[in-house]
């Protein structure tokens, strides 16, 4: 597990290291595994423990539901949904990468994808823990304000934007402004269905 731990780490720091040590890795699906499966528990402890404290979000959800069952509701569908939504995004990137005669594998695409899209999540996870924290301790309903939320959700995608694009370059042997325009079409699917489930 020490190297699952090192990954995540250099690939904050070092992505151009960290994704060709891992790309060889044979552990790596193990490690991909790991990652969806802390991302799909942490989450679903956040959004179970939100919606017995009647927490509200911030504001209304894309879907037609009530921010008071948003918690729940985003819970069954939502997270098991994730992992679709990283496969297309893998698909998605062989396609174009190919077009731009890159050499990666899809494999190995899942491997970058879910890494470089899992890892910033976990940051944004903090969004939800810190609301807990604050209706446990101030007895509010609502989760943290819009304009909160807000600055995570930036953070969240200039991090995922910034290894995702390390990433792809690093796969499929491309020029940075082809892995430019590779990571911004995908991370516009991405943030829909994202944003579609989760917000």
């Amino acid at each position: 597990m020490k190297y699952f731990f090192r990954y995540i780490l250099e690939i904050l720091i070092t992505p151009n290291k960290a994704f060709i040590e891992l790309i060889k890795d044979f552990n790596k699906n193990k490690f991909s595994f790991f990652i969806i499966f802390f991302l799909f528990l942490i989450y679903s402890l956040a959004f179970i423990s939100l919606f017995f404290l009647k927490a509200v979000f911030p504001v209304k959800p894309f879907l037609n539901i009530s921010r008071e069952n948003f918690f729940l509701i985003s819970l069954f569908p939502g997270l098991p949904s994730l992992a679709l939504i990283y496969l297309m995004c893998s698909a998605l990137i062989q396609f174009i990468a190919r077009k731009f005669e890159g050499v990666g594998l899809f494999e190995d695409n899942f491997t970058i994808v879910i890494f470089s899209l899992s890892i910033p999540l976990y940051f944004f996870w903090f969004y939800y823990f810190i609301s807990i924290l604050t209706i446990i301790t101030t007895g509010s309903a609502s989760c943290l304000s819009f304009s909160i939320l807000r600055i995570f959700l930036i953070i969240t995608m200039l991090l995922q934007f910034y290894i995702l694009t390390n990433a792809v370059r690093i796969l499929h042997i491309i020029t940075l402004w082809k892995s430019f325009i590779i990571t911004f079409l995908t991370l516009i699917i991405f943030w829909f269905f994202f944003t579609v489930f989760f917000i």
